[in-house]
This record gives structure tokens, C-alpha cells and sequence, in this order.
């Protein structure tokens, strides 16, 4: 009998089975049906795949959470965002954005189109999470913005205990 070649796993009756999707066997002889795990973050992996690694997710607009058999379109009023130990390193090194493994509701003050958080235009703010218009939430009144700004300045000294 031929050991079970990788990307594959051999359950010990005779039959060689694919890794499903999201899974890999990057070693000959793997017999478990999760063969040697999911697939890494920011990463997925089709049927049969040698590698955790095996494809980038993409760009900034889709996300690949761990064991990702296919890349994730962001949700409208969401952004992605890359995770783990390493996902400051990533943030500097990866201009493309292509791990991606999560995504977040955008938060208020911002804006989020395919992925992208982006500042609400001055004069305008965001109220709710989850905006996807760059109207943000309206416009700011000037007594508005002057209170916002007051209780910015009046606040930068206090710290919570």
C-alpha cells in the first residue's frame, strides 16, 4: 500500500480521500479526515491543498478567517483587518492588504466602502456604526462641531480610574 500522498489523507481502509477545503496535509501519510488542520488566517485553501498557505485572500474587500475554503466579501458598514501576533507587521509590510482575516463595524466618525474605513468629510459625522455613505450621518451644525470641539479640549486631561 503507497503512504497517502500530500493534500490527501489515507483513514487506513485503502482508500485515499481529499483534504476537504479549508484544510491541508502539507506531510505524506495523514489519516485524519481534518487532515493537519484548518488553513492559517488571512489565507484559504481549496480541496486537496499541500499548504497551509496555499492562496492569499485577496485585498482589502474580503477577509479569510482560519480554515477559509473561499475569501469573504467585507459587509456593507464594514472594514477589514488583518489578526494574530503579527498583524501590526502586517499592517507596515503588506501594502496590498492581501491576508485580511476579520472585519469590524466601522465606527462612528467613519465611513466603510468595500472594506475601506474612511473619515467622514469635514462638517459631516457619522452618529451609528456601521455607515457606508460618505454623507456620514448629515451635516454638523457650527454650535455642534464647537461643542464637540469644547468637550474634546475640556476632556484631554481627565483620566479615567
Amino acid at each position: 500500500m503507497a503512504i497517502c500522498p500530500p493534500g490527501s489523507f489515507c483513514p487506513g481502509t485503502g482508500l485515499r480521500h481529499p483534504c476537504p477545503p479549508g484544510t491541508f496535509a502539507s506531510s505524506p501519510g495523514t489519516s485524519s479526515p481534518r487532515c493537519q488542520g484548518p488553513c492559517l488566517r488571512g489565507h484559504y485553501c481549496l480541496s486537496q491543498s499541500p499548504s497551509p498557505t496555499q492562496f492569499r485572500c485577496g485585498n482589502v474587500s474580503v477577509f479569510c478567517p482560519t480554515g477559509s475554503s473561499a475569501p469573504t466579501g467585507a459587509s456593507p458598514g464594514f472594514y477589514t483587518i488583518a489578526t494574530g501576533p503579527d498583524a501590526g507587521a502586517v499592517r507596515v509590510w503588506e501594502v496590498n492588504n492581501a491576508t485580511q482575516s476579520a472585519e469590524l463595524p466601522c465606527e462612528p466618525g467613519y465611513y466603510c466602502v468595500a472594506g475601506v474605513k474612511l473619515p467622514c468629510p469635514p462638517g459631516t459625522f457619522a452618529w451609528r456604526f456601521g455607515t457606508t455613505s460618505p454623507q456620514c450621518g448629515g451635516l454638523v451644525s457650527k454650535q455642534s462641531y464647537r461643542e464637540l470641539e469644547r468637550e474634546k479640549r475640556e476632556n484631554r486631561g481627565n483620566v479615567v480610574k
